[in-house]
């Protein structure tokens, strides 16, 4: 029964405005970029990041505190296995650029202020994605490889060399066809290992922003 306060006249065309407003939304939603990753596609991709906070590491009883870290890297992924629920991806990242911006500022090495540039590589990754939505994919990621320097990092006579290891969560948005950003934070451990003494680790919190191209078989 119509409404009393809609005049029957007006009925249709307020019919036909609804159903094309819902046709168009619905046209809308499926025209949207998904993110379908699929076994064997891979992925190119470029990303930079950076420290939430002011690096630190244990030595000599106490710590020492670091300046902030920062990295561009170039990444390649290639899905292991996909599944409706998730998918497992293989991850490499090339790492041109390492910086570490003041090394360090401890009671021992006062003077020692000079940032520190380094060239990683970081072969061993593996991300499991989660789809949130059809754009929408949650992560966790953990990575090893090293990075060398062109001095002494984390302390002074330590070593160029360093190993690097680094666990994250975040975000991946579709925002094109194939194409996807992500948002991530996570944990990033910079040491020599046992190759020289004194070997204090760098820890820091970081957070990266990419661009991929992905689902290219």
């Amino acid at each position: 029964m119509p409404h009393p306060l809609v005049p029957r006249s007006k009925l249709l065309p307020l019919a036909a405005f609804v159903a094309w407003s819902l046709t168009g939304a619905c046209e809308y939603a499926s025209a949207q970029p998904a993110y379908a990753l699929r076994t064997g596609s891979n992925e190119f991709g470029a990303w930079v990041g950076a420290s939430m906070n002011h690096a630190m590491a244990g030595y000599g009883g106490g710590e020492l505190g670091f300046g902030r870290t920062y990295a561009v890297g170039l990444r390649y992924g290639r899905v292991l296995a996909a599944a409706p629920g998730a998918a497992l991806v293989y991850v490499a990242d090339l790492v041109p650029l390492a910086i570490v911006t003041e090394i360090p500022r401890g009671q021992s090495y006062v003077e020692d202020r000079a940032p520190a540039y380094g060239l990683g590589l970081s072969p061993i990754g593996l991300q499991l994605a989660v789809p949130a939505s059809s754009r929408l994919r949650l992560y966790a990621a953990g990575a090893g490889g090293f990075v060398i320097f062109n001095r002494s990092v984390p302390v002074y006579k330590s070593h160029n060399f360093n190993f690097r290891i680094e666990g994250a969560v975040g975000l991946q948005l579709a925002v094109a066809p194939s194409w996807v950003t992500t948002l991530g934070i996570g944990l990033q451990h910079l040491s020599s290992g046992t190759r020289s003494v004194p070997n204090p680790g760098l820890d820091c919190r970081v957070v990266s922003f990419g661009l991929s191209h992905a689902g290219w078989p």
